[in-house]
């Protein structure tokens, strides 16, 4: 299978622009309870199927046992995982026919996304050790305060 990153890449900027679209459009209606917003659920999680199947696809190039094949692995089953959960998610609201599915299997699959993307990011870290260094981290701490403070 051949892979085409220029098909690929319009596809997800397509359905990146559906989503976009719809976000404006549904926060201006009265009820967010309509069968719309649950297919913008569908669409949303056709972002995170494609931000999954990229990283599975390059795992085969450079191999699991690689520190860049673990955490490709690790960040394409998070991407999956939370693309499962919406799917579900989904499927209960269009199909059963309930609002809010809690309990449900979706959340066992959105829980799933948290270890598997921090997996994922302390392979990506350990890929970058050499270059991280106390005054990098000083200056991220620094930011994300001030992110923190000027958002809430």
């Amino acid at each position: 299978m051949k892979f085409h990153r220029k098909l690929l890449l319009s596809l997800y900027v397509a359905i990146y622009a559906v989503c976009v679209v719809l976000n404006v459009w549904l926060y201006s209606l009265p009820s967010h309870t309509t069968n719309v917003n649950y297919f913008y659920n569908a669409f949303y999680s056709l972002l995170y199927i494609f931000s999954g199947v990229i990283p599975i696809y390059y795992l085969r190039i450079f191999g699991v046992k690689s520190g860049i094949g673990k955490m490709l692995l690790f960040l394409g089953l998070g991407m999956f995982s939370f693309a499962g959960g919406l799917a579900i998610w989904v499927y209960y609201n269009l199909i059963l026919k309930i609002d809010i599915p809690y309990p449900s299997l979706a959340d066992g699959l959105f829980m799933l996304w948290y270890p598997f993307m921090t997996i994922g990011t302390i392979y990506l870290l350990k890929i970058y050790q050499q270059l991280i260094t106390k005054a990098l981290v000083r200056d991220s701490i620094i930011i994300v305060i001030i992110s923190f403070l000027i958002i809430f």
